[in-house]
């Protein structure tokens, strides 16, 4: 599989996209999407920043 770069901000979208589309309403798609790159961000090394948002298979 190739490395995939992705910015947080797509990455959260896409899990919301993907939560409501399995009929999960728009607020707790909002929270997962928030939930899940909160949780990348506490535990990536390094951390990410504002202005390091890039998430990579190859790390």
């Amino acid at each position: 599989m190739s490395p995939i770069a992705l910015s947080a901000s797509e990455l959260k979208k896409r899990i919301e996209h993907k939560a409501f589309a399995y009929g999960v309403s728009s607020v707790v798609s909002t929270l997962l999407g928030e939930y899940v790159i909160e949780l990348l961000r506490a535990t990536s090394h390094p951390p990410l920043t504002p202005s390091y948002e890039r998430l990579t298979s190859n790390q």
